[in-house]
């Protein structure tokens, strides 16, 4: 970490805290900026948080001010398990002391950092509404379709996005889209942009300790991945973290 500061104790009593994490590999975060500015245009008494997970060895001055923006920190890891191994290691070092709501990021940020004010706006109006339960994609797409077949996403129009899937993953995603009290048909829906959310503590705290620190033992056995910044995969796994 960057300053023992950040902790627990740098929220500000009364207000709602908002922690954002972003696990980066040399990409331009710039984006960052708007994203403070949409939350506290809809939610002006947050205080915030910034936690970078560097994938990459990134050094480079990151454009936040831990005088008017808030306390910040950085960590090195080793450039494997994808965004997850970033995501997992904030959960993990932060579970007795969450803030009221985390926001996970890739390094490129919504959309490649468009419409990111707008996107933090949308989230920040549910942070402003201290909404319990929040567990909600802060990217353009909330869902893609899965079917179980190429015939069977061709037959229906509705299907938008629709992905060929088999039989036990479309159960196990009604199953998730129960959980999570998402409003969508019940032909088998999942989030899309799924490795970009925001989620409330207590989503968290749904699951135990130990629940995250064996994901975060089978991401950190993954194999090394590229150095360079890329447009990523979604990874899926990142659906039963809360």
């Amino acid at each position: 970490m960057s300053r023992v500061a950040v902790d627990a104790a740098t929220s500000l009593a009364g207000s709602t805290s908002v922690d954002l994490v972003v696990v980066h590999c040399r990409e331009p975060l710039g984006w960052l900026t708007e994203v403070r500015a949409g939350l506290l245009e809809t939610a002006p008494g947050a205080s915030l948080r910034l936690f970078v997970y560097e994938k990459c060895g990134d050094t480079v001055p990151l454009p936040w001010s831990e005088a008017t923006d808030g306390p910040l920190g950085r960590v090195q890891l080793p450039n494997r398990g994808e965004e997850c191994l970033g995501y997992l290691t904030y959960l993990i070092a932060r579970y007795h002391a969450l803030p009221d709501y985390s926001v996970f990021f890739q390094g490129d940020g919504v959309l490649g950092g468009r419409a990111s004010r707008t996107k933090a706006c949308a989230f920040g109006a549910r942070v402003a509404r201290r909404e319990t339960g929040v567990f909600r994609t802060v990217n353009d797409h909330q869902y893609i379709s899965l079917a179980a077949s190429k015939e069977a996403c061709a037959a229906d129009a509705s299907l938008v996005n629709c992905n060929e899937g088999g039989p036990g993953q479309w159960r196990c995603l009604s199953e998730l889209v129960v959980r999570h009290g998402i409003g969508v048909p019940a032909a088998g829906y999942a989030t899309y942009a799924n490795a970009q959310f925001g989620v409330s503590r207590d989503k968290i705290t749904d699951r135990p300790l130990r629940f995250y620190q064996v994901k975060q033992q089978r991401k950190g056995r993954a194999r090394r991945e590229p150095r360079l910044p890329a447009r990523r995969r979604a990874d899926g796994s990142l659906l039963f973290l809360f």
